[in-house]
Order: C-alpha cells, then sequence, then structure tokens
C-alpha cells in the first residue's frame, strides 16, 4: 500500500520555508481529501500526489534550479512510474542537502 499522504508530507518538509509556502496549497487539497475519508492509497489522493509533484517541477522551472525544457516539451506529460520516481530521488537528494 502507498500511502500517498505521508509521502507528500515527507518530502514537503524538507523544502525551505518559503517553497513549502508556495506548495501548500496542493499539500491541503490532498489533505482534504483524506480529511474527507478517502484512503491514504486511493485514486484519489494519488491524482492529488501527482498534482503535487507536479507543482514541485514547475516551482523548479520557475524559479530556474532546472532549464525550461529539462522535463521535456510538456512537464506535464509524465506517467505514473516516472514521476514516483523522481519524487524519490527528490527526496533523497532534499534529506542529502
Amino acid at each position: 500500500m502507498e500511502n500517498y499522504q505521508k509521502s507528500a508530507l515527507m518530502i514537503h518538509s524538507l523544502f525551505d520555508e518559503d517553497t513549502q509556502e508556495r506548495l501548500l496549497p496542493a499539500i491541503n487539497k490532498l489533505n482534504e481529501f483524506v480529511a474527507d475519508g478517502y484512503a491514504v492509497d486511493s485514486v484519489e489522493v494519488k491524482r492529488r500526489f501527482r498534482i503535487f509533484l507536479l507543482m514541485v517541477r514547475q516551482f523548479f522551472i520557475s524559479t530556474k534550479k532546472v532549464p525550461e525544457n529539462y522535463y521535456g516539451e510538456n512537464f506535464m506529460r509524465v506517467d505514473d512510474e516516472t514521476l514516483f520516481q523522481e519524487a524519490k530521488e527528490l527526496y533523497k537528494n532534499l534529506k542529502a542537502s
């Protein structure tokens, strides 16, 4: 069982305060779904986790932490496996810094 809420919160907590504030809307919406009774491994919560990760991608592009075309032509066109692998790498990198 994947706990998408826990994964998002763990990643979110490793960002600096300003970045956490920018990503908070996605976290709040994900938490609302769980509070409304959706299981942490449900399709709905998984979708909110994807949105959080896409917001992270957009944040990296807009703050020029990565080149504009780093994620390809369309940064939103990504399969779950790739996006979740990125999340694991992101967590490792944030934890190490």
